[in-house]
């Protein structure tokens, strides 16, 4: 009995420093496919050939001289286990770490002049004017969306026709397999989180050029981790991406990088495999990018909203910053009085 034990350091194991021996296909970021596709005995270190070069020695050690000529002239070939298909397209790979980037920059303008706009508004007391006329806070925030949303759904589907139109048949489109609904709606999803990111971030100033450039700033500081989360995506867990997607740019990049793994695989997505990995090692799905993108949407709303009804401003009436434990004792008390009676 003998072990073979090779050092895990740089060069030899993965990039997160171990063999990864409980994923199927271990990732590598230095190319596409296989790992080391055109290597006879399995690439770097070669733990078949180090294998078989001791068996080999054993073995002949131990043999009878009769044995050791028969064993010398026996061939043992070696195949490699096979491997998913794949495409080789290296503007994917740019894609995917490019793509957020630009995104990013893309909507960082439209970021500033969405929150100028809304404080300008709460800064010149048109907001408290309309409350006067009888226009309810929830229908002045959906305004708000509505004028937004529908500027964003132009931008979008023009970013979706050119990533997915085919212009010249030779070469293809930028994103050729996977449905243009699908990228639509990732980034219809993406926008509606920015549209309440913007929200959120008004309620806190009562000057509209503090709020926008305090606005650019924190929209690039969401971007931040996107730089890490990319390059730990493969050693992430599920549950690990998922609490990551809680930064709406994080989930963002997560799509990206779908995308383009899915479009390596010539496989693409669509809506019947919406819900499914890229390989069997993960199985976080575009379905779960898009939910994540929506939750993030619901909390910048919640904050917008406890913000605001704890911090009105100068003409406002502030609650306290318990209310919503007190609206509930308040229900549950007239609930026990009813049931009383």
């Amino acid at each position: 009995v003998y072990k073979i034990r090779l050092s895990s350091e740089p060069g030899y194991a993965y990039h997160d420093g171990s063999w990864s021996t409980d994923l199927v296909f271990p990732p590598d970021k230095k190319e596409i496919g296989p790992r080391e596709s055109r290597a006879v005995c399995g690439g770097n270190p070669g733990f078949l050939a180090i294998q078989q070069a001791v068996f080999d020695s054993l073995t002949f050690e131990f043999m009878a001289r009769e044995a050791q000529e028969k064993y010398q002239a026996t061939n043992i070939l070696l195949r490699r286990h096979p491997y998913p298909p794949y495409k080789v397209d290296y503007f994917n790979v740019a894609l995917q770490q490019d793509l957020p980037f630009f995104m990013m920059l893309s909507f960082i303008v439209l970021v500033l002049g969405m929150v100028r706009d809304i404080v300008l508004e709460k800064e010149r007391r048109l907001k408290e004017t309309m409350k006067m006329l009888g226009i309810s806070n929830w229908l002045h925030w959906v305004a708000w969306f509505t004028k937004h949303f529908l500027f964003l759904l132009i931008t979008v589907t023009i970013m979706t026709l050119f990533l997915c139109v085919e212009v010249d048949a030779s070469t293809g489109s930028a994103i050729a397999q996977t449905g243009s609904a699908v990228v639509f709606i990732y980034f219809l999803c993406f926008s509606v989180a920015t549209i309440t990111f913007c929200f959120a971030v008004s309620v806190f100033f009562s000057r509209a050029n503090i709020g926008a450039a305090a606005g650019g700033i924190l929209f690039f500081c969401f971007y931040v981790p996107v730089l890490f989360a990319q390059n730990k995506y493969s050693s992430l867990s599920w549950t690990s991406k998922v609490l990551a997607c809680l930064d709406f740019q994080v989930a963002m990049s997560f799509g990206a990088t779908l995308l383009s793994a899915f479009e390596l695989n010539g496989e693409g997505i669509h809506f019947d495999n919406l819900s499914k990995g890229v390989s069997v090692d993960d199985g976080f799905s575009m379905l779960t990018v898009l939910i994540m993108l929506l939750v993030d949407s619901l909390i910048h709303c919640f904050i917008a909203w406890y913000v605001e009804a704890v911090f009105p401003g100068e003409y406002g009436v502030p609650q306290p910053f318990y209310f919503l434990f007190l609206n509930f004792r308040q229900r549950f008390k007239c609930g026990a009085k009813s049931c009383h009676v």
